[in-house]
């Protein structure tokens, strides 16, 4: 199952004399819908198509009730002709027709107040409805498979890390399992990370949608990409407390499937046995538990100045957030899927960010909380400009500015700790100091200026400033 509300399901149908039909007919994506079966069995038609289903209704009303009961006895007691005793022969309209010894009587529906009828009598009535219905047939004894993407039933992952001490911390992974879609009976069920290329997910299979053909061409006819391939904002990508809590063990208290993870192409599966829902479920299930070493680390991220074809300096020192940051390995053996970890300490939860996709054995980095001993402050300023220096044919005038940043750190902890400092601008760096790492990412405004990432990371004392420097020049729309 994937993490937006698709899943592909596996169906086994058996066969009985070489045939077989499906009532409840799964809403498969386009494309995605296939029949196999194996064992040598040929698979020779699969219809979707009408057929007349038969089922007892409970009566709700007397005629319902006299109608079940035709040729049964029947006492009624009417509104102005007493007790009245007969066979039922037949209802129609408002007209009821009785056999009263070797007579026929016809009586008002609406002068009937009560009717006993003899104990082993109906209580229901027999009605026929159409309904649509997928049939097999083949020859061989089966089973066939059917498999396709539907929607309906989806997992959320989560992750728990409890800091242990001042170097180690514990990882523990969880899929929260949603289904709306059908019951599973004690069946093996997979857990994707990863995004498929599956443009077409929204949009229903001919043969088990039972659309019309104008229906299906037109809804074709206007499709784009689907499911799989819409914007996702930051929570789509898939929260301290003062009383003292006891210590926790996430998920130790549960069993962790021993199933190794499964890889196929760019997916990976986590794999889950023996699970049993029901349709409308919800179920949580732990997906593995590691331990690994880490280093903290505060982190500051600058943002550009230069919005569209503007400089926007923020006020002299503006103030920005530090954040405090877990640096650590994967040592889970699979990989970290996107999904929501929150940071523990004690049994308190300390902070929440979202896990970002890492393979096994690579290095990721979770944010954990605004740190307010690290104080943080930037300043940039004007310190040149060139008018006009560039004239772009059709677009105006572009002024050359020189532009000179500082970044300053204060430690306010009673213990030195490392800052990492990323500064994102736009226009050529002219120089730095602190011997940053200078990475140049795309082209900016109408391709007249570079962008750039500047990193440092620096050392700061306990109760010392630290400061940065840089300076670059960029072409700003001359006013």
């Amino acid at each position: 199952m994937f993490k937006n509300g698709y899943s592909i399901i596996t169906r086994e149908i058996p066969l009985s004399a070489g045939a077989a039909t499906i009532v409840d007919i799964p809403q498969s994506s386009l494309g995605t819908l296939w029949f196999s079966s194996p064992n040598g069995t040929t698979i020779e038609e699969i219809r979707n198509t009408e057929q007349e289903i038969k089922s007892d209704v409970p009566a709700a009303s007397f005629e319902d009730l006299l109608r079940s009961n035709i040729g049964r006895d029947v006492t009624l007691t009417t509104v102005n002709l007493g007790i009245v005793i007969g066979k039922i022969l037949a209802i129609q309209g408002d007209v009821l027709t009785l056999q009263q010894g070797g007579k026929i009587s016809m009586l008002m529906k609406q002068e009937i107040r009560r009717v006993e009828l003899d104990e082993g009598s109906k209580t229901s009535y027999s009605v026929t409805s159409s309904q649509r219905a997928l049939k097999l047939k083949a020859k061989g004894n089966g089973p066939v498979y059917m498999v396709s993407l539907e929607r309906g039933l989806t997992w959320a992952p989560g992750y728990a890390i409890e800091l242990k001490d001042d170097k180690t911390l514990s990882i523990t992974g969880k899929a929260t399992v949603i289904d709306d879609l059908a019951d599973l009976n004690n069946i093996e069920v997979r857990f994707i990370t990863g995004f498929p290329n599956v443009p077409y997910a929204g949009l229903p299979d001919p043969l088990t949608s039972g659309q019309s053909v104008d229906q299906f061409v037109g809804l074709v006819g206007g499709a784009g990409p689907g499911a799989f391939g819409g914007g996702r904002g930051r929570a789509a990508e898939m929260m301290t407390q003062n009383a003292a809590a006891p210590a926790m063990d996430f998920g130790g208290s549960m069993e962790i499937t021993n199933l190794p993870g499964m890889q196929a192409e760019e997916l990976f599966f986590y794999r889950r046995p023996n699970v049993e829902l029901k349709r409308g479920d919800r179920a949580y299930y732990i997906l593995f538990r590691s331990e690994a070493t880490f280093e903290r680390l505060y982190t500051w991220d600058v943002s550009d100045q230069i919005q569209g074809d503007v400089y926007q300096p923020q006020p002299i020192e503006s103030a920005e957030d530090v954040w405090q940051t877990l640096k650590f390995k994967n040592t889970a053996g699979q990989p970290f899927t996107t999904g929501a970890a929150s940071v523990f300490k004690d049994g308190q939860i300390i902070g929440q960010d979202m896990m970002k996709y890492t393979t096994a054995g690579a290095e990721t980095q979770l944010r954990v909380t605004k740190s307010l001993d690290i104080r943080a402050k930037r300043t940039e300023e004007e310190i040149s400009r060139q008018k006009a220096a560039l004239t772009v044919s059709g677009v105006g005038a572009f002024d050359l500015i020189t532009i000179k940043g500082t970044l300053d750190v204060q430690n306010l902890k009673p213990d030195a700790v490392n800052v990492r400092i990323r500064k994102q601008l736009t226009g050529e760096v002219v120089s730095s100091e602190g011997s940053p790492k200078v990475t140049k990412t795309a082209q900016g405004i109408r391709q007249n200026n570079p962008q750039s990432q500047l990193e440092w990371t620096i050392s700061v004392p306990s109760g010392q400033h630290k400061a940065v420097g840089y300076t670059y020049r960029v072409y700003i729309r001359s006013y």
